[in-house]
């Protein structure tokens, strides 16, 4: 039985998964998708063929006889393109596939690899066909300088020419407060901003601290407003306490104050923000928990996207404004004043939802469904 089914593996491989890093006029948009076409055409092919083997469970996986469970891995990483040929090394194959799938690479089938493993080729045909539909709702033309947010991958690249020039992490909304997917511009960089706390975090986050640490606000530099505008009144945080009325009191539908946090090492938005004023009240900003960055899950925000290297990100981005010297930067951060630095040459930022898509070398790479877009109904991709 297992001579026969490497006898169809090697047969069904003669179209491998990974697609080829062909050169194209094309724009990258389009590249990507006629990539990602070919990757959903390789698993329907898998589908129809009858060369996939589906794994028993876990446990079975793991009782199988060595040689026999080896064998079954190897043959499905061959039709998965991560082992290239037949006799490769299993835990490179493995190792690949759980590069591709954002997973620890490890090269040892643990239980979250098995997962991915085990899904038969229709659910990721299916997932394809959903990032297609995606890939329709991005210009085909994105510019020749861009910023892509893929909030699924919690990734950033900045592009220019087709060509990335930067790539860091990001962590994005949790699924509570998703990051919203929409296209927009960068037109400036605030370095050393002010944070003005939006009043639903001021209720549903800052408040419930207020209530356990009544000097929350004092030690973390915050300011307390009362009104709007130029007539907004100053409360000092220390006066409400002194005068007897604890934030217990405070309602969350009433809460009567805007707080805003002052800049400096503390501040929740660091020491950049990357501003496009829009209705979501979402950007992308530095951070003062840079620790967060090492975790595997970023789903962790409010909303904004925070991002792992501001620095390089604002130098790139303010290169081409006419005289900028980097030194610049490090005359601002020296000081706490705010200062807005206008891009004389504002560049396009798309904020995108891809759970698969194709890279450089031609290979597929799926991620987390963080929000379970790919639950909802598949609209037909227009191209």
């Amino acid at each position: 039985m297992l001579l026969r089914s490497l006898r169809l593996v090697i047969a069904f491989i003669i179209t491998p998964v990974a697609v080829a890093n062909t050169t194209s006029n094309h724009t990258p948009n389009n590249q990507q998708y006629h990539h990602l076409s070919k990757a959903l055409q390789h698993y329907k092919q898998l589908e129809e063929s009858g060369a996939w083997s589906q794994l028993p469970t876990y446990s079975q996986v793991l009782t199988l006889d060595p040689v026999k469970r080896a064998a079954l891995l190897h043959n499905l990483l061959l039709l998965t393109g991560d082992i290239v040929k037949p006799g490769g090394s299993l835990q490179k194959g493995l190792i690949s596939f759980q590069a591709r799938h954002k997973l620890p690479s490890s090269g040892i089938l643990d239980y979250k690899s098995y997962q991915a493993l085990a899904r038969p080729p229709e659910e990721k045909a299916a997932i394809i066909a959903k990032n297609l539909t995606r890939l329709d709702q991005l210009p085909e033309n994105m510019g020749d300088r861009y910023v892509l947010v893929n909030i699924a991958d919690y990734s950033l690249k900045l592009v220019e020419d087709s060509k990335t020039k930067l790539t860091m992490k990001v962590i994005v909304g949790k699924k509570a407060r998703q990051t919203p997917i929409w296209a927009d511009t960068i037109k400036s960089i605030v370095v050393n901003p002010p944070w003005n706390v939006p009043r639903k975090i001021a209720v549903k986050d800052i408040l419930p601290k207020l209530r356990r640490q009544p000097d929350f606000l004092q030690n973390h530099n915050f300011l307390v407003l009362r009104g709007w505008g130029q007539n907004a009144q100053m409360v000092p945080p220390y006066s409400l306490v002194e005068s007897g009325m604890p934030w217990q009191k405070v309602s969350y539908k009433r809460f009567p104050y805007r707080l805003k946090q002052l800049p400096g090492p503390g501040n929740a938005l660091g020491r950049f923000k990357f501003d496009f004023p829009n209705k979501h009240s979402v950007y992308l900003h530095d951070t003062s928990q840079p620790h967060l960055f090492r975790q595997n899950n970023r789903a962790l925000s409010s909303g904004c996207v925070r991002v792992e290297k501001p620095r390089e990100l604002a130098e790139s981005l303010l290169g081409l404004n006419r005289g900028w010297q980097p030194t610049k930067l490090d005359r601002l951060l020296d000081t706490s004043r705010t200062v807005t630095l206008r891009l004389e040459q504002p560049i396009p930022i798309y904020l995108a939802y891809m759970t698969a898509w194709v890279d450089t070398l031609g290979k597929v790479h799926f991620a987390k469904d963080i929000y379970g877009h790919d639950q909802r109904p598949l609209e037909v991709a227009r191209r």
